[in-house]
């Protein structure tokens, strides 16, 4: 079954920062990838209130 094209992009995406930045960042950049992908299809994502803060200043 193939992927959707969400997916992909978001693995695309993940790849592409953990490029870019340590390993100690790509788990954090994934994060907010994920979580603007779910919050564009309309989904809430269960975030505590200081991640939720930080992805909101990075919008």
């Amino acid at each position: 079954m193939p992927e959707p094209n969400l997916l992909k992009k978001w693995k695309t995406a993940c790849w592409l920062d953990w490029c870019f930045t340590s390993t100690g960042q790509v788990l954090f950049h994934c994060a907010v990838t994920l979580s603007r992908s779910l919050a564009n299809m309309g989904l809430s994502t269960k975030l505590s209130p200081r991640l939720q803060t930080m992805l909101t200043l990075l919008r």
